[in-house]
């Protein structure tokens, strides 16, 4: 469980980033 958790970590990162990209900024 501790291996899969970085990486779910980092796509919800990843697409965080992604929506704050397609988001205009404030």
């Amino acid at each position: 469980m501790h291996k899969t958790e970085p990486l779910l970590m980092c796509n919800v990162h990843t697409m965080v980033l992604s929506f704050l990209e397609n988001c205009p900024s404030i």
